[in-house]
């Protein structure tokens, strides 16, 4: 919801047109995941005392809002999920925001708007 809002967020239903749409499928399809992804590390005490090393990924959220994924000891599969977040999206992911659109189109339609 929120990638079709900050595209199409000033215009109305009437104002979208089909070429609009095609653009945005190809804008979201170059995007990747998670942009600004990095893998990194730091360490703690543990409840033993002993010291531990915590993995972590860290990328953008909304705005200038930065997310930390924090997967504890576990190195290999905070590199999977860093390898993943770099991968372009999937088709799967811009058609069900479609699927939210069309939906939205449905609802004005049926309210009269």
């Amino acid at each position: 919801m929120r990638q079709l809002n900050s595209e199409f967020e000033n215009k109305s239903i009437q104002e979208i047109t089909t070429w609009q749409i095609e653009k945005y499928k190809a804008k979201r399809r170059d995007q990747i995941k998670r942009p600004g992804a990095v893998v990194g590390s730091y360490k703690e005490p543990g409840m033993d005392g002993i010291e531990k090393e915590v993995w972590y990924v860290e990328y953008n959220g909304d705005g200038e809002k930065r997310i930390r994924k924090i997967f504890g000891p576990d190195q290999l599969t905070a590199q999977a999920f860093f390898t993943r977040s770099n991968e372009p999206l999937r088709p799967a992911s811009v058609n069900r925001e479609l699927a939210l659109l069309k939906h939205i189109y449905s609802k004005a339609i049926e309210w009269g708007r």
